[in-house]
């Protein structure tokens, strides 16, 4: 698959998804991990994303984590240009 966005091709479709419930905090949330599970399977499923990563409580270095993740898709994308 190839997408035209503004003029440019897009081939691999890549994404990264967080979702937090904040369980044992002053106010959790309920329902962010389901939420972000159905995006992952509408972002393959109907967008055609290839490649689609995903954060929730269970990962202790989050932010850590996220911030590698964005560098390796710079990293690809430089080398794929």
């Amino acid at each position: 698959l190839t997408e035209m966005v503004m003029g440019k091709k897009f081939e691999n479709k890549k994404a990264i998804l967080v979702g937090l419930n904040y369980p044992g905090t002053r106010f959790p949330l309920r329902g962010c991990i389901n939420d972000v599970y159905q995006m992952k399977k509408t972002l393959i499923n109907k967008y055609e994303y290839t490649d689609v990563i995903v954060y929730t409580d269970a990962d202790i270095t989050i932010k850590k984590n996220i911030l590698e993740v964005l560098d390796e898709l710079i990293d690809s994308k430089s080398k794929n240009m």
